[in-house]
C-alpha cells in the first residue's frame, strides 16, 4: 500500500468517526489554521564571489510574504545550474551554518535540511578553496515549489 493510499484509507477512516456535531467544514477550517505560517516562499542574498568563502542567507517566508514566525525546516539542494536540473559538482571544502539556523547533512555538496531560527533565517558559508565555478542553492518548499538562489561563484 503506498503513502497516498494509506493517507487516503487514515482520513476517510476519521471523517466517519467524528463525534456526532462536529461538522467537515469546521475541521477543515481548524486544519487550515494551523497550517497559516508556514513556508510558502524564500528570498536569497548571495554574498559576492569570492576566492575561497560565500555566505548565503535565506529567509523563509509565509504566504503573505512575510518572514515566517516560527522555527520550520527545508530540504536545501545544492545545484550545477539554475533550473535545478543537474546536481552540485564542486567538491566543497565545508558547508556549514553562519549566525543563523541549524543544518543537517544528508549527501556532502548535495543534500542537507536547513533548520531556521523562529524568524526565519538560515545563513548557509560555503567554503572551497582551490575549485572555480558556481552553484545554486535550491530550497523545496512544502508545496513541491523548487527556489533557486543566484550563482554562488567562486573564483
Amino acid at each position: 500500500m503506498t503513502i497516498a493510499q494509506m493517507t487516503d484509507d487514515y482520513v476517510k477512516s476519521a471523517l466517519a468517526n467524528l463525534p456526532a456535531g462536529v461538522e467537515v467544514a469546521n475541521l477543515l477550517n481548524a486544519v487550515s489554521d494551523a497550517l497559516v505560517g508556514g513556508v510558502a516562499g524564500v528570498t536569497f542574498t548571495v554574498g559576492a564571489a569570492h576566492a575561497s568563502l560565500v555566505n548565503v542567507a535565506i529567509q523563509l517566508n509565509d504566504e503573505d510574504g512575510n518572514a515566517v514566525t516560527q522555527v520550520c525546516a527545508v530540504p536545501i539542494i545544492l545545484f550545477a545550474d539554475a533550473d535545478g536540473e543537474a546536481v552540485n559538482t564542486i567538491a566543497l571544502d565545508t558547508v556549514a551554518i553562519g549566525t543563523d539556523g541549524v543544518l543537517i547533512t544528508g549527501l556532502a555538496d548535495e543534500l542537507y535540511l536547513g533548520v531556521s531560527e523562529p524568524d526565519g533565517n538560515i545563513d548557509i558559508d560555503f567554503t572551497e578553496a582551490t575549485a572555480t565555478g558556481d552553484l545554486f542553492v535550491g530550497v523545496l518548499l512544502p508545496n513541491g515549489k523548487l527556489v533557486i538562489s543566484t550563482a554562488v561563484t567562486f573564483t
